[in-house]
This record gives structure tokens, C-alpha cells and sequence, in this order.
């Protein structure tokens, strides 16, 4: 299970520098999850509606966004995704459609300035993608609108992230 990607994303860059602008795609935005704080809560209750059991699991943790950039001010945004590292696999065929996952992401440490960087975030969805290591399996990946200035040369961009999923439990 790999724990981060970076696959291609609709991302673009602007930078400038003395009276410059230009603008480049950017098409991997790496994604680091930080080791050592990634709780994990998971309970099994009955359904307020049908009393049938469900299984709530919620997971949190922190990833390092790194962007690198030219000299000169630089404005990135786009969709950033991650695998949540922890995540249980999810059997596609217990998946239904009453099964959610939704979460919550934001900026650590920003306060919403810090070493010249600013981060915005747009947008959040948690979803159950195919494992790419297991057939059949499901697991759970955040995807981010991230929007960020930097006036350094290179930055990275620390993100809190809580995911809840509800599936049947079997």
C-alpha cells in the first residue's frame, strides 16, 4: 500500500521576478505523510434508522506538501491527493450505497502567514478508490483544492486531515 501520490494533477504554477511573470503546469506535487501521528478510531454501532451494525472508522494525521518553484514569487493551486496511510481495505463488494467517507482538512501552523507562505484551501472530498495492490479492495484517498503563495524558493505546506468512513459491517 503506498501511503501518498503524486499523480498527475491539473496544477499550475505562476512565478515572477524582477517584472517577470510566467506561468508553467505543474504535474506532480509530492505528498509526504508524517510519521508518528496518524490515530485511528474504529467502532462498530447500529444504524439509528435500521439497527443494522455499520462500521464507523475515523482517521487523522498530518502530510508534508512540498512544492518546488523558481526564484521569484510563486502562486500554485490545484488538486492535491493522498492515500490515507492507515486505511483499512474496503471489500468494493461491501460497499454500498448508503457507505460514506468525509472529512476534514487544514493548514498547520499557518497563522495564515508563516516564512512568506500562504495556503488556502478550496476544497476537500474523501472517497474509496481501487487499491491498486489488492483486486477488489478499496481504500481511502483525500483529494484537496489546495491554493498557496510562497515568496521563498521552495516550501512545503503541513496539513492536518480527519476522514470519517460509515460502511455496512459484515
Amino acid at each position: 500500500m503506498v501511503a501518498a501520490f503524486t499523480a498527475v494533477q491539473k496544477s499550475s504554477t505562476t512565478d515572477g521576478g524582477a517584472g517577470e511573470v510566467a506561468a508553467r503546469w505543474v504535474k506532480r506535487i509530492p505528498v509526504t505523510p508524517v510519521p508518528g501521528f496518524s490515530p485511528q478510531i474504529d467502532v462498530v454501532v447500529a444504524s439509528p434508522e435500521t439497527g443494522a451494525p455499520i462500521r464507523l472508522t475515523t482517521y487523522r494525521g498530518l502530510v508534508d506538501v512540498s512544492v518546488d518553484t523558481n526564484k521569484g514569487p510563486t502562486l500554485t493551486q490545484g488538486p492535491v491527493q493522498w492515500w490515507v496511510p492507515d486505511s483499512l481495505p474496503y471489500r468494493r463488494e461491501d460497499l454500498t450505497p448508503g457507505s460514506a467517507a468525509a472529512c476534514t482538512v487544514a493548514p498547520v501552523g499557518l497563522t495564515p502567514i508563516v516564512a512568506e507562505v500562504r495556503a488556502l484551501i478550496d476544497t476537500v472530498a474523501a472517497s474509496f478508490e481501487d487499491d491498486p495492490g489488492g483486486e477488489g479492495v478499496a481504500r481511502l484517498v483525500v483529494t484537496v483544492g489546495l491554493q498557496t503563495t510562497n515568496l521563498l524558493e521552495s516550501f512545503t505546506v503541513r496539513l492536518g486531515y480527519e476522514v470519517t468512513a460509515v460502511v455496512p459491517h459484515h
